[in-house]
């Protein structure tokens, strides 16, 4: 079996983004020979990082910061093959958008600046309010 018979099955995970770091990667290996599967920030995997070596068909990878992702699968012990894997995946990681999360963070502190607002208003009222009846009464 060459490098390119070991191929991604499931290539949803290059589809949509990832927005909790997880995801799920399948790939065909009838033979059940042991593979790797490496991990790079860049798509020519200048300095790839093994996140799997063994026969099975899949793997579940966690903890993914922010960004762009490559993962590609080869042959254990195939370095002739420059590419290694003739499909690599692309997978990107974004949890939360960044317009959105700048939206909402706006709105939280208008709420948090306008409690605290009427918290003063209100305290001063009441306190004018309050010393006015107490010389009253005295």
């Amino acid at each position: 079996m060459c490098a390119a018979e070991i191929d991604f099955l499931n290539r949803s995970a290059q589809e949509k983004p990832s927005n909790n770091g997880t995801i799920t990667l399948s790939w065909n290996n009838p033979d059940s020979i042991p593979v790797i599967l490496e991990q790079a920030a860049d798509m020519a995997f200048s300095n790839p990082v093994k996140r799997y070596e063994g026969t099975d068909t899949g793997s579940v990878i966690s903890g993914l910061p922010e960004g762009t992702h490559y993962f590609r699968i080869y042959k254990a012990g195939d370095t002739t093959s420059p590419g290694r894997s003739a499909n690599p995946i692309k997978v990107s990681v974004e949890f939360f958008p960044r317009d959105q999360l700048f939206l909402l963070l706006t709105i939280g502190g208008l709420v948090v600046g306008g409690t605290i607002g009427t918290i003063i208003f209100g305290y001063f009222r009441t306190r004018d309010s309050v010393e006015g009846k107490e010389e009253v009464g005295a």
